[in-house]
């Protein structure tokens, strides 16, 4: 049994556990390990993911002061800023890309993903969500009403400069509205929201689930899939492979 004392001795000698670390375990916790041992090179993908996150989520720069008013005043806002909280004796920290505020509730946690490919969501993306609700739960706020909009977003051209300027407005005025669809409509169908409820039991289930690695009660869990070997940098040195290394 580990104490309060015990929290920040991870593996890999880790302080505290980002949020996205337990998501990628949701993919491979074999392909997390190389990450954390061999580093992670950047490829144009990620770097263009990166340009639209930029474009797309640019907010004012405020003070935790200024933050605090926003929330005290129980106005409507979106934020994005730091959640921290221990569950289950790891101290997870994240920062969503946005937070959508209501009355001073949260009531969306939004975050972006771009791809190449099919415009459908992965475990890993729901499980990182579902934990930042769960953060923000643990940090004191009224979670009663909060889901997750994950926007799936086509990196291949299509939108507007000013739908992606304000895609982040749109989102919550379509969401509020529950006309998504149109939404979907207006991008061209370069993009597709999911709305899913916040769930604590499943967000615990799944900290509970990806602490035993963190505190070295096992070892790393590789995937049984083999297209996400296909995706993965790592795979033609990784032993546990599912596909055939390139001849």
């Amino acid at each position: 049994m580990r104490s309060d004392s015990d929290l920040g001795n991870y593996r890999f000698g880790a302080g505290v556990i980002p949020v996205s670390w337990v998501a990628e375990q949701f993919f491979c916790e074999l392909k997390l390990e190389y990450m954390l041992k061999l580093g992670q090179a950047e490829t144009e993908e990620m770097r263009e993911g990166v340009e639209v996150h930029e474009e797309v989520l640019e907010m004012e720069e405020a003070s935790a002061d200024e933050l605090m008013q926003l929330i005290k005043s129980r106005g409507d806002f979106i934020a994005s800023f730091p959640l921290v909280g221990s569950v289950n004796n790891l101290l997870l920290v994240g920062v969503p890309d946005a937070i959508y505020f209501k009355k001073g509730n949260p009531i969306y946690v939004i975050e972006l993903k771009t791809t190449r490919g099919i415009l459908r969501i992965w475990r890993d993306q729901v499980i990182q969500a579902m934990l930042y609700g769960l953060l923000l739960e643990e940090m004191g706020f009224n979670t009663k009403e909060l889901k997750l909009l994950i926007l799936k977003l086509r990196l291949d051209g299509g939108i507007s400069e000013g739908d992606r300027r304000s895609l982040i407005d749109n989102l919550i005025d379509y969401a509020e509205k529950n006309k998504l669809q149109e939404l979907e409509e207006r991008l061209n169908r370069r993009a597709r929201v999911y709305v899913i409820k916040y769930s604590r039991y499943e967000a615990l289930e799944a900290v509970k689930w990806a602490s035993g690695y963190w505190l070295m009660q096992r070892d790393a869990v590789s995937t049984k899939k083999p297209g996400k070997c296909r995706a993965c940098e790592f795979s033609s040195a990784c032993p546990r492979s599912l596909v055939l290394p390139s001849p």
